[in-house]
């Protein structure tokens, strides 16, 4: 694997652009906590709860940037979904592709001992 020159790199879930509006609900919620604490209004509750929220969707993002990997070579791909479960996968290895379908449309891939959902597209 270390040989192998990546024709393709995927990062999680989407770049660097995709933290932008979460750190645009992150600046709102909190924002709007802070200000209905200090006015002494109760529904900062709800806000902070929705600020919680939104940090939990930052920390998922940023660990899905970070671990999930998917590198596309000319004789194999590597493939990862949490720190330490990666594996690459040779080309001849793979029995059969397809597409799953439905509300998040994955490629699928069988080999010879077991299938595997692969990235989202």
């Amino acid at each position: 694997m270390k040989n192998e020159r990546w024709k393709y790199k995927t990062r999680g879930h989407g770049g660097v652009q995709s933290f932008i509006p979460i750190f645009i609900l992150l600046t709102l919620f909190g924002g709007i906590t802070v200000w209905l604490y200090g006015s002494g209004n109760g529904a900062y509750i709800l806000t902070a709860a929705l600020f919680a929220v939104s940090v939990v969707i930052l920390l998922y993002s940023i660990y899905s940037y970070i671990f999930v990997k998917l590198f596309v070579g000319g004789k194999g791909f590597y493939r990862q979904t949490r720190p330490g479960n990666g594996k690459y996968y040779a080309y001849t290895e793979i029995a059969e592709a397809w597409e799953s379908t439905g509300t998040s449309p994955r490629v699928c891939f069988k080999t010879s001992k077991r299938c595997i959902f692969a990235q989202k597209r």
